[in-house]
């Protein structure tokens, strides 16, 4: 149960992060994004797409190249199981939020939802 339990967190955590993006249920603070003038909030909330959605870029080419080093590897714990199945969601993750934030950041959709953006 442990090991299953230890695979399904993963799993859940970087398939789910891209969906829970896009409906905007991330966490901000808003009682920063509150205080900025609205174009000052769309410089800052650009500026955030940008920088998240390089990391994320950056983080999916690193677990890519984990996953690729993992094939062939034979992960034994209570179970036997080829190692890149831990690491294959993350490459995969990390993609669709880099996709996410350059949504974000060439539509005038709002990463803060219709109260928080725009100009």
């Amino acid at each position: 149960a442990v090991n299953t339990t230890e695979y399904a967190l993963v799993y859940v955590t970087f398939l789910a992060a891209p969906w829970l993006l896009r409906q905007k249920g991330h966490v901000f603070i808003q009682s920063v994004t509150g205080l900025l003038s609205p174009r000052l909030k769309w410089w800052t909330e650009k500026l955030v797409c940008l920088i998240c959605g390089a990391m994320c870029l950056m983080l999916a080419y690193r677990a890519g190249a984990v996953t690729i080093e993992s094939f062939g590897e034979i992960e034994i714990t209570a179970f036997e199981a080829p190692r890149w199945l831990r690491y294959w969601t993350m490459p995969v993750g990390f993609s669709f939020l880099a996709i996410e934030f350059a949504r974000f950041l060439f539509s005038r959709d709002s990463l803060y939802g219709a109260d928080q953006g725009g100009l």
